[in-house]
């Protein structure tokens, strides 16, 4: 969905002097596919290689991968205008930013990656990208890991201590204590766990909609080669065009994901298959039930909460 996405958005910026991608949690340039074994661009190369190319790219990551992704790129990327910053984004992004708006990048049509794995980012790093455009521009469009799933995992640490420290994570994350409510439902047995992760995620797009202001957001599901949910991927955008073109985006990979998760459960069955000697009577594909519906976007509703006499 990146590399189909960031083609359309250069294209559609073309009447802009330059545009700019910032990748928050950049990590590797190249990764291995569990299923293939196959390598696959990071997110660093998908958006290097985009065409139209971006006027620039600044990469986040880690001091330990900094140094070796940029590496990387360089000798992949010879001319090309980018700078991988090392530290935690959540402390290096705002002097990124200054310094940007001071070379007038703040001009320029931007999207940001925050691929996080559960409450790494912090809603204060959220503001400061939403208010890095100059006023008179669309703010910078923003594609976020959200894995509601992960949430209360990590709060349900057996260890109290350990428990809280994420509990302040992800309440950094919200900039809002209101998550706690519904997770406190769900500890009632109000709600499902099911719901609990409607909720979680339904409180994020609210925010980015009705705290900093977005246009809309619109979310998409992903699921493992066994149909369970991991994570969505959560787009906010003021600009008609991003919101029509990641809207089609989701639409179709709505419908290739069945086919993808079969494909994926027929390699792991040929493999059981030839190491059994055992065949099995029915299809791969038909193994696989599709529970991802068509995308349809619906705009979040105001976030849960318990009621007043709890």
């Amino acid at each position: 969905m990146l590399a189909a996405y960031l083609p359309a958005f250069t294209k559609a910026s073309q009447k802009s002097r330059r545009t700019l991608y910032l990748d928050l949690f950049a990590g590797q340039d190249r990764n291995l596919s569990r299923t293939t074994g196959e390598p696959i661009s990071g997110s660093p190369r998908v958006a290097l290689d985009t065409a139209p190319p971006f006027s620039k790219a600044v990469f986040f990551e880690l001091p330990g991968q900094a140094a070796g992704l940029e590496a990387e790129l360089r000798t992949s990327y010879p001319g090309r205008d980018f700078e991988v910053v090392p530290g935690d984004c959540n402390k290096t992004v705002s002097e990124v930013l200054e310094r940007l708006t001071a070379e007038e990048w703040h001009w320029a049509p931007t999207f940001v990656l925050l691929d996080q794995q559960a409450a790494e980012i912090e809603w204060a790093t959220l503001e400061a990208l939403a208010k890095f455009k100059h006023r008179s521009r669309s703010k910078a469009e923003l594609w976020l890991l959200f894995a509601p799933s992960m949430l209360p995992r990590g709060l349900a640490s057996v260890d109290p201590e350990d428990a809280e420290r994420f509990a302040k994570r992800v309440t950094a994350m919200f900039g809002t204590e209101v998550w706690r409510d519904a997770y406190e439902a769900r500890q009632q047995g109000r709600l499902s766990a099911a719901e609990l992760r409607d909720e979680l995620l339904n409180l994020i797009r609210w925010r980015l909609e009705n705290i900093l202001g977005y246009k809309a957001t619109h979310s998409f599901q992903m699921k493992n080669t066994r149909g369970a949910d991991i994570y969505e991927m959560v787009f906010a955008t003021d600009h008609d065009a991003g919101e029509k073109i990641m809207s089609h985006i989701y639409r179709m990979a709505a419908d290739a994901q069945p086919r993808m998760r079969a494909e994926a459960v027929a390699k792991v069955e040929a493999e059981r298959e030839e190491k059994s000697g055992v065949l099995s009577l029915i299809p791969p594909m038909a193994k696989v039930i599709n529970t991802v519906p068509r995308y349809k976007h619906e705009p979040p509703r105001e976030p849960y909460r318990l009621p007043a006499d709890e």
